[in-house]
């Protein structure tokens, strides 16, 4: 991990909770890999296309919840990713990210 980071295991849980009028939105800052078994804190897709993240043995919605539609052994998944809030205008809150993970670091 790089210098002042560290490491929070959050499970499958809700841990982030924007304002009303704000949503956020993940972008991919590596390459797409795969197919494969995903990295844990990896971002990747479930089999109908929504963003999960990968956490050892299972995959967290960004909703809190747990997903079993990602085919384990041959997803494309992004190791390295960020998450920005979007405001009620629709743009980015700020050009930083609220947070980027590493996932092969």
């Amino acid at each position: 991990m790089s210098e002042g980071a560290k490491f929070i295991h959050v499970g499958a849980e809700r841990c982030i909770t924007l304002a009303p009028s704000h949503s956020y939105e993940c972008r991919l800052i590596g390459e797409i890999q795969g197919p494969g078994r995903p990295l844990p804190g990896s971002l990747t897709w479930t089999v109908g296309g929504e963003l999960v993240l990968a956490w050892g043995e299972f995959f967290a919605t960004f909703d809190g919840f747990e997903s079993k539609d990602v085919n384990k052994r041959e997803a494309f998944y992004v190791t390295h990713w960020g998450v920005w809030v979007i405001d009620g205008n629709g743009k980015p809150a700020s050009h930083d990210p609220l947070f980027v993970i590493g996932a092969d670091q």
